[in-house]
C-alpha cells in the first residue's frame, strides 16, 4: 500500500506520531492525523465525513477505533466544549491552551493564558494537591457575530 497519496510536508511527523502510538502506519491513520492537524475541533462524525471525502472506503468504526487509540496514547485531546454530550478532538499540543466558543455561530477559538498557570500554582500551594489538568472554556460572541446581533 503506497503512502504517496498522503505525502505532505508533515508526513514524516505524522508517521512518527503513529509510531509513537505504537501502532502500524496506515493510510487511514495518516489521513485522520492530517485532518486533525488542520486545527479545527472536530466531532468523530465530522472527521469521518472529511475523511470519506478523501478516502471513500474508510468506515466510521475505523475513525472511532483510531480516535480511541490516539487518545489512549496521548496523541489527541478529547474535549467536551458544549453543554451536551458532543465530544471534539484535536491534536495534543506542547503548550496548554483554552477555548473560547461563540454562542451564535459555534466557532471555537484557541487561546493561551499565563494567568491560568499562576492560578493553578496558587491553588496547588493553598491545597497541597497536585493539579493534573485545568480546563477553561469561555462562551461569548465572536467579533463577527457581535457586530450582527442587536440585542445586547
Amino acid at each position: 500500500m503506497s503512502l504517496t497519496y498522503f505525502v505532505t510536508p508533515h508526513t514524516e511527523r505524522k508517521k512518527k506520531l503513529v509510531i509513537q502510538a505504537r501502532a502500524r502506519v496506515t493510510r487511514q491513520r495518516l489521513l485522520l492525523l492530517d485532518l486533525l492537524r488542520e486545527g479545527e475541533h472536530l466531532t468523530a462524525d465530522e472527521l469521518y465525513q472529511r475523511a470519506k471525502g478523501r478516502e471513500p472506503h474508510i468506515h466510521l468504526s475505523t475513525v472511532y477505533r483510531n480516535l480511541q487509540l490516539f487518545a489512549r496514547r496521548g496523541l489527541i485531546d478529547e474535549l467536551q466544549l458544549t453543554g451536551g454530550r458532543t465530544r471534539y478532538f484535536e491534536l495534543k499540543r506542547p503548550q496548554k491552551h483554552y477555548h473560547a466558543i461563540c454562542l451564535a455561530c459555534g466557532r471555537t477559538l484557541d487561546f493561551d493564558s499565563p494567568v491560568v498557570e499562576r492560578v493553578r500554582q496558587a491553588v496547588e500551594a493553598e491545597t497541597g494537591m497536585v493539579i493534573m489538568d485545568v480546563q477553561l472554556r469561555t462562551t461569548d460572541y465572536c467579533s463577527q457575530c457581535y457586530k450582527t446581533r442587536k440585542n445586547f
